[in-house]
């Protein structure tokens, strides 16, 4: 699941990135990375979020453990997008940045649900 999410969110930030600077005369990819960093981070991670999501409530996961995962993913761009405030780190790095911090972030959400993630217990063994 990580490759696919990690794989279709950098397909995402090379089409929706091209497709900014096309409309936005005069910059390049990289300028529109650096100038856009915050809206294209937001499109990635919902772009990952959604779909990751719907796998885990496919999967018969309930809601907390994918609430808690779902934020695992989104609050690394809390500090992300202070950087970028802050001008400690450039727009074009931060997409690749939170790709790199997200993962640890769900790893750490997992290590909290361990019997879960490691199919010690099914999704539906409290019900039973």
């Amino acid at each position: 699941m990580m490759a696919g999410m990690v794989a279709g969110a950098a397909v995402l930030v090379l089409i929706f990135s091209t497709m900014l600077a096309s409309t936005v005369s005069g910059m390049t990819r990289i300028e529109v990375l650096n100038q856009f960093a915050v809206l294209i981070c937001l499109v990635v991670a919902v772009a990952m979020i959604v779909p990751m999501v719907a796998w885990m409530r496919h999967r018969g996961m309930e809601w907390r453990p994918v609430a808690e995962m779902a934020a695992a993913m989104a609050i690394p761009l809390v500090p992300i997008f202070g950087m970028l405030a802050l001008q400690v780190i450039p727009g074009a790095s931060a997409c690749g940045l939170y790709c790199a911090v997200m993962i640890p972030a769900m790893v750490v959400a997992m290590l909290f649900r361990l019997d879960l993630y490691t199919g010690r217990t099914g999704h539906h063994a409290h019900a039973a």
